[in-house]
């Protein structure tokens, strides 16, 4: 908000660029999570078959 309140639009390539950033980063944390919370349920299980 503050970049595109700076350059005083939305479509403004810099503030375009820094969104598309964003996304991409959040799309990563969430892909990463799902992974990490799938491996913590494969191990729970193996540690109940041991």
């Amino acid at each position: 908000m503050k970049t595109a309140n700076e350059k005083k639009s939305f479509t403004n390539e810099s503030v375009v660029r820094l969104s598309q950033e964003l996304d991409v980063y959040l799309f990563e944390f969430q892909r990463r999570s799902k992974e990490a919370c799938r491996r913590r349920k494969v191990l729970k299980k193996q540690i109940e078959i041991l």
